[in-house]
């Protein structure tokens, strides 16, 4: 008989620094970008829409990310809960409120949507089947 043994509970300390942690994080900082262009992008898919309606859309779509982004945040925050100690969990909060640290979060957005940009189209399946094809002559029917 298999028995598996639950993850052991962080202690109670742990558990708000490391949700303060995970709201000064990267994917925090860049949740709103990427909620805010689906929302767009699903108000796109119906451009006969009444304003009314396009706003009522944009709500039910805000009231749903908020909800998940709550979830998001409470899985970052029992993970880090549960692999950091609490004095390692404080050494980074504590970071995490600097000016520096601020200034970083308030250049994540641009930041990222200028590198991706650069980047443009990545299409990592198309590029490494493409490759694979070439080098071994296999899987090239894609």
């Amino acid at each position: 008989m298999l028995l598996v043994q639950a993850a052991p509970s962080p202690p109670a300390e742990a558990l708000p620094l490391a949700r303060e942690l995970a709201e000064a994080g990267t994917l925090a900082t860049l949740l709103p970008m990427l909620i805010g262009k689906d929302l767009d992008d699903l108000a796109k898919e119906r451009p006969g829409f009444t304003p009314e309606q396009q706003r009522q859309l944009r709500a039910t779509g805000e009231a749903i990310a908020a909800r998940r982004r709550g979830q998001v945040i409470d899985a970052l925050a029992t993970a880090y809960a549960r692999r950091l100690s609490v004095a390692d969990l404080r050494t980074l909060v504590a970071a995490s409120r600097t000016p520096a640290a601020r200034a970083k979060r308030a250049a994540d957005v641009p930041v990222t949507m200028e590198a991706m940009a650069t980047l443009g189209s990545i299409d990592l399946k198309k590029e490494t089947a493409a490759q694979f094809c070439r080098d071994t002559r296999l899987f090239c029917d894609r």
